[in-house]
């Protein structure tokens, strides 16, 4: 299936400080093309953001093949759920879901708990159906099953040794079976029972694995403390997909890297330098080759060092300020959201480093003009004055229902003096700031400043 997906909305239970909350995407699908799809949430520190960010990251590292890690369902409960929600656009349009259950095992260890695809084609009165893995039952015949359009339980009947091996390992190692459905070989059940579910799987597995982009805010950290320059685009070198974890490492010495890296990293340069020129005029940044070594395998190495290019003068770019780092780390992202369908990206702390007039001018043409999915995160108010209501979502100190949209605004209004009055003032369904108070923060700095040392 060559369809194209376009992620509608994702729903959280219990997951970190989130007992609740749903972000849906706004202009979805228009006579069957994509509406332009970018998204920025909002709101106080600590509300939810990060972990909106961290969901889809537990989404990812799932179809990777990898476990869940620790410390995600919220304290006092015992199961989280994640959903996706999403379109495939194809000949024929469907809606689906994919669900994931999280829970604690006997070690008190975090556990995949089940999986639930369920699809149903864009047209009304049609059925849904579902595929289901249960990894928490014994029985290899019970961890796998179809819910067909009738309703009725359909086993995976006569399985062969590498497909209860594949179910087994998902088991084990806690990882996802359906994201990884490609590598199912029991075909000829699914042709004769769902051979459309199997299709739509496969693409989301693709979807997820080799087109979604996610820089968390530890990337942040990592540019800033001169560690990496991380290099985040979706490419393809040879028969090799890359998706943003491809790190270069820069600093006050060369750095030792396989051929293939380094061509795919002056080719991601090329690309950044013409959007990185009218960002910062008279900026560009360039690979330099100063050597070739040996690498442990045996093959041939290339050293290589970052400069940073202003009117012919070059230094390394490892002097450069924090926010040309972050900015020339997403640029490759976002090239690759700005020319393709197929591309989500998701960027936690979106505003940090970069200068916000810049910074406004640079989101004004993605949304206008992107071809992809972006969802952000960013404590910088002049996006408000760029994007519209439908592109805003704003976090609230409900744990129970942690996203909103506010109501009351027209086209005239200005989002940014709207929500600044909310925050001050109220007048939505949830409140969206836990107020503070600047004569109790100035005696708080007093008592503080009065304590021994």
């Amino acid at each position: 299936m060559s369809a194209n997906i376009r992620f509608l909305s994702i729903e959280i239970e219990n997951f970190k400080n989130i007992s609740h909350g749903k972000v849906s995407f706004p202009k979805v699908i228009e006579e069957k093309r994509w509406g332009h799809n970018i998204i920025g949430v909002y709101g106080q520190n600590g509300s939810g953001k990060t972990v909106l960010v961290q969901a889809f990251e537990v989404i990812k590292r799932l179809s990777a093949g990898r476990s869940l890690a620790e410390n995600l369902i919220s304290h006092g409960k015992n199961l989280a759920r994640i959903v996706l929600e999403f379109a495939i656009h194809d000949e024929v349009s469907y809606q689906a879901f994919y669900e994931i259950e999280i829970m604690f095992d006997d070690e008190n260890k975090t556990k995949l708990k089940k999986e639930i695809f369920t699809y149903r084609p864009s047209v009304k009165r049609k059925r849904s159906q579902q595929i289901i893995f249960n990894p928490s039952t014994c029985s290899v015949s019970e961890m796998l099953h179809l819910v067909n359009k009738n309703g009725d339980t359909v086993s995976f009947d006569n399985l062969s040794e590498d497909d209860i091996f594949e179910i087994k390992l998902a088991q084990h190692s806690g990882s996802s079976l359906l994201l990884s459905f490609e590598n199912f070989g029991n075909k000829d059940f699914l042709d004769k029972q769902d051979s459309t579910g199997y299709k739509i799987l496969y693409a989301l597995g693709s979807k997820i694995r080799m087109n979604t982009i996610i820089i968390p805010s530890i990337t942040n950290h990592h540019i800033y403390a001169d560690e990496v320059l991380p290099m985040q685009q979706a490419s393809n070198v040879g028969s090799i997909s890359l998706t943003g974890d491809l790190n270069l490492h820069y600093g006050k010495q060369p750095t030792l890297m396989q051929r293939w890296v380094f061509e795919f990293h002056q080719n991601a340069v090329e690309s950044i330098n013409i959007v990185l020129q009218q960002l910062v005029p008279g900026l560009t940044i360039e690979l330099n080759e100063v050597g070739k070594e040996t690498l442990p395998t045996g093959e041939k190495g290339i050293r290589a060092e970052c400069l940073s290019v202003r009117n012919g003068e070059k230094i390394p770019f490892y002097y450069e300020s924090t926010g040309i780092k972050k900015m020339v780390s997403i640029l490759s992202a976002l090239i690759s959201l700005f020319r393709k369908e197929e591309i989500f990206v998701i960027i936690d702390e979106l505003d940090t480093g970069i200068f916000e007039y810049l910074l406004g001018e640079l989101l004004g043409v993605l949304n206008r003009h992107a071809a992809g999915q972006l969802l952000f995160t960013s404590h910088n108010l002049r996006l408000l004055e760029v994007l519209e209501k439908e592109n805003l979502v704003f976090t609230t100190i409900n744990p129970d229902n942690r996203f909103i949209t506010m109501k009351g605004l027209r086209g005239t209004n200005n989002i940014r003096d709207s929500y600044i009055r909310t925050v001050q003032l109220g007048g939505q369904d949830e409140q969206l700031y836990a107020q503070t108070n600047s004569f109790y923060i100035r005696k708080a700095f007093r008592k503080a400043g009065m304590m021994k040392t």
